[in-house]
């Protein structure tokens, strides 16, 4: 068994995200093409960065990667040192949110079939990630005291509880059935997989606008309504409020009224 195989075991016995796991993947049998793992160099890292001509965020994503597993080769007794430790840092990108406008994800909704209009709405009104709504169960729709709630196996296996309207309610026991997943596969017997889902929804968006947009619409359509970003963050399962702020786009009302307010 190769390191990487070893490394990814450690990643499902730690419970990561399917997700996370085939992110990390990517990276590590990518770097591996050109170098070997348990000798590869601070230098070398320096020198296979700066020839991906990657966008800042995917440099941080293959940072982060990078740094897990050099600290846990070094912990297992594979390498005597970590390479990434001395990687520069990278920067969060200026937040630029990019929330699919109202015309289109209603245009959207009108001409999805059920599958993907299920999906656009789980996305666009719960904020659900495009591989939480692959993985929604049945089960994972419960009724509280005011109407329904849905229960989300997020990233890192953290749980959070969103409050859904009853119509999205009626509509995810309508199309579930008696399935197991809300999204069952007719050729696994499991659920749809992330990118299925993401590449049905494509194809009822305008050019340039993706599944992760309709997760900004739903932060940005959220706190525009209410002002509220703490409330906003717990129920997109963000663990920094910085990550938060990235998915929002402050409305022009808001925007107009703070500036009058100083005049």
């Amino acid at each position: 068994m190769s390191i990487v195989s070893d490394y990814l075991n450690f990643l499902k016995a730690a419970q990561k995200s399917p997700e996370t796991i085939r992110t990390r993947k990517y990276y590590l049998l990518r770097l591996e093409r050109d170098f070997d793992l348990l000798t590869v160099k601070t230098k070398d890292l320096e020198d296979w960065f700066a020839s991906n001509d990657w966008a800042r965020e995917t440099a941080r994503s293959a940072r982060s990667t990078l740094a897990n597993f050099f600290a846990w080769a070094k912990d297992s007794g594979l390498r005597k040192d970590d390479p990434s430790l001395k990687l520069p840092k990278i920067k969060e990108s200026t937040p630029c949110p990019k929330p699919l406008p109202e015309m289109y994800y209603r245009t959207s909704l009108y001409e999805a079939e059920p599958l993907v209009h299920l999906a656009l709405r789980l996305a666009g009104e719960a904020g659900l990630r495009r591989s939480e709504v692959a993985r929604l169960k049945t089960s994972d729709l419960e009724p509280d005291l005011l109407g329904f709630s849905l229960r989300v196996n997020g990233k890192g296996g953290k749980i959070r509880v969103i409050p859904i309207s009853d119509s999205l309610a009626r509509e995810v026991m309508t199309f579930a059935g008696s399935s197991y997943w809300v999204f069952p596969s007719p050729i696994t017997g499991k659920h749809l997989t992330a990118d299925c889902i993401a590449k049905k929804i494509s194809r009822v968006l305008p050019k340039g606008y993706s599944m992760h947009t309709l997760r900004h619409r739903f932060a940005s359509t959220a706190y525009n309504r209410t002002y509220d970003i703490r409330s906003v963050q717990e129920l997109l399962g963000h663990s920094s409020l910085n990550t938060t702020q990235r998915y929002v786009a402050t409305g022009r009302e808001r925007l107009r009224e703070v500036a009058i307010s100083a005049a």
